[in-house]
């Protein structure tokens, strides 16, 4: 697929995402029962929201926030560098539908449905 022209923001971004814990359970590969349960637990509980320029993580009482630019935009998917550090990190978020998207975790992956869009770019 193409990439789009470069673009500051991707409203398909824009608003609340959380981990969808039963579409994520039910293709992930783990290792042995006690290593699954451990990770059905947390499943759910993450909460991501974009900005136009932020992005905020809350876990169970935690946010973080870290400054995001937009480096490659496809129709399928979108990349952002997240400015941490000591270094930024590469999140490709693979798009399902306009309400879920989906992140590689190693060599599974992790689905985010859609709770709020908030605006356009």
């Amino acid at each position: 697929m193409p990439t789009l022209p470069f673009a500051a923001c991707d409203s398909r971004l824009l608003g609340a995402w959380r981990s969808d814990r039963e579409r994520t359970v039910a293709e992930w590969s783990f290792k042995n029962e006690a290593i699954r349960a451990l990770f059905e637990r947390n499943f759910g509980r993450l909460l991501v929201r974009y900005t136009e320029s932020l992005v905020y993580t809350e876990f169970d009482g935690d946010t973080t926030v870290c400054r995001y630019r937009i480096a490659t935009i496809k129709a399928e998917s979108v990349e952002i560098v997240c400015e941490t550090e000591p270094d930024d990190e590469v999140r490709t978020l693979n798009f399902v539908s306009a309400d879920v998207y989906w992140v590689s975790v190693g060599s599974n992956r992790e689905f985010f449905r859609r709770e709020n869009q908030t605006g356009e770019c």
